[in-house]
């Protein structure tokens, strides 16, 4: 008898922080979508060429302090930070709605990687 093992495996771009990191500053844009971030504290997250932003409205994003981006480094760290891609036109009416979970947050810390 032939038998067929499955796993799911947890969407993660990485299996230490800085691959995630690396990998999600990387994605880009594809087909109407972006790459997001989010973590309860952190609000909505979005790198552009000069740096990591935070989603303020459909209008407007604000360059994240150093601190702030220390924060979201936390946050990756400790398993809190989702990243996913949604689209990214919500004025057109679009849902804002995660299209592809790219990275889980599982509330488990993962390993830096920079040692």
């Amino acid at each position: 008898m032939n038998t067929i093992t499955t796993t799911t495996a947890r969407p993660s771009l990485g299996a230490t922080a800085i691959e995630v990191w690396r990998a999600w500053k990387a994605e880009g844009y594809l087909a109407g979508t972006s790459v997001y971030a989010s973590a309860v504290g952190l609000g909505e997250l979005t790198f552009q060429n000069d740096g990591l932003y935070r989603v303020v409205d459909a209008h407007l994003i604000t360059k994240l302090s150093k601190d702030a981006e220390d924060e979201a480094w936390d946050a990756l760290l400790k398993g809190q930070l989702q990243i996913y891609r949604r689209r990214n036109a919500p004025l057109s009416g679009a849902s804002t709605a995660p299209t592809q979970i790219l990275h889980q947050a599982t509330g488990r810390q993962i390993p830096s990687g920079l040692e």
